[in-house]
């Protein structure tokens, strides 16, 4: 590798950790304003999203140039790849966390706690940030192992979100029916969150994909377990 490939590819690499960081700042936010009703989390992540969109197009940018004048092969052909695709997932995991802000802003009042705790919405937040932050530590130390446990912790969130639909079921007739229109906006964050699962599952699988040279896309991870 030349030196100059070599820098540019450290400074990129430097670029993804500042990028994660502030992408993990919005996951967080999201939580407090969803749980806590936060004023100034829901202000600050809808007004982060012009620096996610700006730094996904700053990285799309840097790995194009990288491709043209160094033509990278192998390992750091894929890691390029990897970067640009999960690029594309931070920034999708950034518009979750937008959404959520967004939806906080329509009902405009704290959602009841008992539909809060019925529906484990902490938890799921919970399990969600832990596969971020593993994915944030697989991605800069290239280790598949954590990558590959995010697939089995995306099954976490699948069973919260299976069990949705009962659970504000549940607390409305428990009741009497009332606060249906938040109950429905709970059942969409509820499937936001999930969906946060299926992006950072994406990176996870990217990452393999740079370091061993796996496509695990749609295939069963304990194939690929060591």
């Amino acid at each position: 590798m030349s030196n100059q490939l070599h820098n540019r590819l450290e400074s990129l690499k430097s670029e993804m950790k500042s990028y994660f960081d502030l992408v993990l700042k919005q996951v967080e936010m999201a939580k407090k304003a969803c749980l806590d009703f936060d004023q100034n989390s829901i202000t600050k992540i809808i007004s982060n999203e012009k620096l996610v969109n700006e730094l996904e197009l700053k990285i799309d940018d840097e790995c194009e140039s990288i491709l043209s004048l160094y033509n990278p092969m192998a390992k750091d052909l894929r890691y390029i790849l990897a970067v640009y695709e999960i690029n594309h997932e931070l920034e999708r995991i950034s518009d979750i966390s937008d959404s959520i802000a967004d939806y906080l802003v329509l009902i405009n009042k704290p959602f009841d706690l008992d539909l809060l705790n019925i529906c484990d919405v902490d938890k799921m937040f919970d399990v969600a940030k832990k596969m971020y932050q593993k994915s944030i530590s697989a991605f800069l130390n290239e280790d598949t192992e954590s990558a590959l446990s995010i697939l089995e912790d995306d099954e976490k969130l699948n069973y919260f979100n299976a069990k949705a639909a009962s659970s504000i079921t549940d607390f409305l007739k428990k009741n009497n029916y009332r606060d249906i229109e938040n109950s429905f906006f709970m059942f969409s964050i509820m499937r936001k969150i999930e969906k946060l699962g299926d992006h950072i599952k994406n990176i996870g699988e990217e990452i393999v994909f740079f370091v061993d040279s796996k496509n695990i896309k749609h295939q069963d991870k304990k194939r690929f377990e060591k």
